[in-house]
């Protein structure tokens, strides 16, 4: 069986989470007939991902989308990647955009939160480690609660997601050097907690049509 993975540089400690999910059975049978409802006691480790774009903003607003980019050699070293600064100035620049003018180009970070099932061993050939993917269970993982209904949890309970929050801005065609750099390292404080908060969601689907 082909094992689904996650990729990443910064891992949460692993808790011991009590969750609703669907395996397979037996029933007495040499081979899995279906998949039935139980209540797991399972590691969870959460994995943390940065993602970041170029855009050409209306204030808050994003006008078009010029690149995205991800961590690629270590983490959180698109904070630092120059030539994605270089490409955020030569935007600015091809749009005529000073710090006067109400469009800018900005360098926009998020996270992405995912649950997966622990680190696995292997992966040698990726830069970042890999975590067992929830997806290898083929079937949602739901937080198990306190009166929680199990014959409708389905169709009623959130199962466990990726979470993408956070949006940033921390690079501006309207902000001073030192307001980008304060930027950018409240930010890095913000990712590199210990213990795991996750802040408004990540819309990033909002662009104006122009």
């Amino acid at each position: 069986m082909k094992l689904d993975y996650v990729h990443a540089f910064k891992a949460f400690a692993p808790k011991s989470e009590k969750v609703v999910t669907w395996v397979l059975s037996n029933e007495g049978l040499p081979f899995p007939v279906k998949f039935v409802q139980q209540v797991l006691d399972v590691d969870l480790t959460w994995v943390r991902k940065v993602h970041g774009d170029v855009v050409v903003c209306l204030g808050d607003r994003p006008l078009r989308k010029v690149r995205t980019i991800s961590e690629r050699f270590e983490f959180l070293d698109l904070l630092h990647d120059m030539p994605l600064r270089a490409t955020a100035q030569r935007t600015a620049d091809d749009w005529n955009l000073t710090a006067d003018n109400e469009v800018d180009v900005s360098i926009r970070v998020w996270l992405e939160d995912v649950p997966t099932f622990g680190l696995a061993p292997g992966g040698n050939d990726q830069p970042a480690p890999r975590y067992y993917a929830m997806s290898n269970l083929q079937q949602p993982v739901i937080p198990w609660y306190e009166g929680i209904d199990l014959s409708k949890t389905r169709n009623h309970d959130a199962p466990l997601l990726t979470e993408r929050h956070s949006l940033t801005k921390i690079w501006s065609s309207r902000w001073s050097a030192s307001e980008c750099e304060a930027a950018r390292s409240r930010f890095e404080l913000r990712v590199r907690e210990k213990v795991r908060t996750v802040g408004d969601p990540a819309y990033l689907s909002d662009m104006i049509d122009i």
